[in-house]
């Protein structure tokens, strides 16, 4: 029968990981064509806003912070010192220990995006409290923090 559902103890509708990511995917698919014809690629926007909250960050750092794979993440970060987005800078150790830090074309580009990734934001929260936004925030820190001892105990 077309649209009836069968009923399993798998649940898809009310599944966390399914729900996290049609949200979150949603929104970064909208954002990410809204952010194509200021010539931004939604990977570059997750490096270069993780640098403008975090401050300059070592690779591994950068990689955990923005969820990416480290090959990944030095492709990104390759394009984005070409573009003259992000540059990277000595530590106290020396040339061996350098971290990624925006540029000031940098800073510009994420105060240029700010209020398009503002928007979305506002968007989703539509209808949600002040109580219900820090509420949210909490929870999915929670989920965050629960996910990385699972896995770091799975290692």
């Amino acid at each position: 029968m077309a649209g009836r559902r069968t009923k399993t103890a798998f649940d898809l509708e009310r599944f966390i990981p399914y729900l996290l990511n049609r949200v979150g995917i949603r929104i970064a698919m909208e954002f990410a064509r809204e952010i194509w014809p200021q010539q931004v690629k939604y990977s570059s926007w997750r490096v270069l806003f993780t640098l403008a909250h975090c401050g300059p960050r070592y690779m591994v750092e950068l990689a955990t912070l923005a969820n990416f794979e480290i090959s990944t993440l030095s492709r990104v970060v390759a394009g984005l010192e070409r573009e003259g987005l992000v540059k990277r800078v000595n530590g106290e150790v020396g040339a061996r220990n350098r971290r990624v830090a925006l540029t000031a074309r940098g800073q510009k580009i994420v105060m240029k995006l700010s209020p398009i990734v503002l928007s979305h934001e506002a968007a989703a929260l539509e209808g949600f409290s002040a109580a219900e936004h820090k509420l949210l925030i909490s929870l999915l820190g929670r989920l965050h923090q629960n996910l990385e001892r699972y896995y770091a105990e799975r290692k």
